[in-house]
C-alpha cells in the first residue's frame, strides 16, 4: 500500500514526490491554483481528460492525484483510497436563474433543494 494510504488526510506538499496524474475534467484549474498559492510544484507525469481513467492509473499504484469529493463514485475498490487534504480546500457553487417567475416547476424545487443543501 501508498505511504499516504495509512494517514487520515494529506497535505499538497505530500502529493509532490509521487508521480501525479492532472485530470483535465473540471479540476485541473483549481489543482494548479492550489500549487501554485503553495509555491509547490506537482511531478505531473499523466494528463487524463477522464476521471475513471485517473483512478486506474492511481488503482494500479503509479500515480497520485487530487480529486474533487463530489465527483467521486459510489465504488468500492481496494486498489486506491480517498484522502482529504489538510487544510480543506473551499469551493464556490453557484447557481444562476433567468427569471425565477418563468422557471418550471421542477426548476423551482431544485433551487429550493439547493438552499437546504448548500450553505448559504
Amino acid at each position: 500500500a501508498h505511504p499516504l494510504a495509512a494517514r487520515t488526510s494529506v497535505e499538497l506538499r505530500d502529493l509532490c514526490d509521487d508521480p501525479f496524474i492532472l485530470t483535465e475534467a473540471g479540476s485541473s484549474e483549481l489543482v494548479w491554483r492550489l500549487f501554485n498559492s503553495a509555491r509547490l510544484t506537482p511531478n505531473v507525469r499523466y494528463r487524463c481528460s477522464q476521471l475513471l481513467s485517473t483512478l486506474d492509473i492511481v488503482s494500479r499504484g503509479d500515480a497520485v492525484s487530487v480529486v474533487s469529493e463530489g465527483s467521486l463514485p459510489s465504488i468500492e475498490n481496494p486498489g486506491f483510497v480517498f484522502r482529504p487534504l489538510s487544510p480543506p480546500i473551499p469551493r464556490q457553487i453557484g447557481l444562476a436563474v433567468l427569471d425565477r417567475r418563468q422557471s418550471s416547476p421542477a426548476t423551482l424545487a431544485f433551487i429550493e433543494l439547493a438552499r437546504t443543501l448548500l450553505p448559504v
